[in-house]
């Protein structure tokens, strides 16, 4: 009876996750990535991973040094601007004091000493070299899909049958932007600038977690988890399992 009663109980406290997967198309050409280059800089976009990471690879292929300008590079979804620039102050410090008492009086004195340091990722390249930021995440909520069985469409994705809805740009529920402020200058004088255009394609949705699909630099994925159906599902188990013992129960008594 207590291993019935424990069964049911795990069961109701099971959820159940829905996950869409969320492709993004571009005007830039893809490889393994979006990229965007000419004979200064090498530009890769990659958004594989849970929410939508902005991947920013930047390769340098000067000989001497190229700087990027986070405080004047920015993701714009929609028409809201994010700043690529993270300008929060951490401050790593410790505190000595002494304390003077004399009868009533009491006399306190202390000294900090500490570095104050900016959590803004850093826009140096060296010459002929990479580099890899994340400094957002694209975020969305899950989007709206087709209820109506006439209206859902079905495709084979990595052998799993999913349901799917494709978009142009026009119709498309997330479009954004990455704008880039780069220099060969020190003090960041003559920038050079880039607008990169994306927006979603495709939404696809199923319970099969990231595990059961291929990783693709142009898709990401969102998750949601209910405890809703799981409970109701949870509650019959168990009356079914209470059900089971009262009848055994009872047969034992009867025989």
């Amino acid at each position: 009876m207590k291993l019935s009663l424990i069964t049911a109980l795990c069961i109701v406290c099971t959820g159940c996750s829905t996950y869409q997967y969320v492709t993004v198309s571009s005007p830039l050409k893809t490889q393994n990535e979006f990229i965007a280059e000419n004979d200064t800089v090498k530009i890769s976009y990659d958004f594989s991973g849970e929410q939508g990471p902005v991947k920013i690879s930047i390769y340098n292929k000067l000989s001497t040094p190229l700087y990027v300008d986070w405080s004047k590079s920015a993701l714009i979804i929609g028409d809201m601007r994010k700043s690529y620039s993270d300008k929060n102050l951490s401050l790593a410090a410790e505190m000595n004091g002494t304390e003077t008492r004399w009868m009533n009086y009491t006399s306190q004195s202390a000294t900090i000493n500490g570095k104050l340091t900016s959590g803004e990722v850093s826009g140096f390249i060296p010459p002929k070299s990479q580099a890899l930021e994340t400094p957002l995440t694209l975020s969305p909520k899950l989007f709206q899909l087709p209820t109506a069985a006439n209206e859902k469409n079905r495709k084979m994705e990595d052998g799993i049958i999913v349901e799917f809805k494709s978009y142009t740009l026009n119709e498309s529920p997330l479009t954004f932007r990455s704008y880039l402020t780069l220099s060969t200058k020190a003090d960041l004088s003559e920038p050079i600038h880039f607008d990169h255009e994306f927006w979603v394609s495709e939404v696809f949705q199923t319970l099969n977690g990231p595990k059961k699909f291929s990783t693709k630099p142009n898709r990401f994925h969102l998750k949601k988890t209910s405890y809703a159906g799981a409970c109701v599902l949870g509650v019959a188990t168990l009356g079914g399992v209470i059900w089971a013992l009262q009848y055994q129960n009872e047969k034992a008594s009867l025989d």
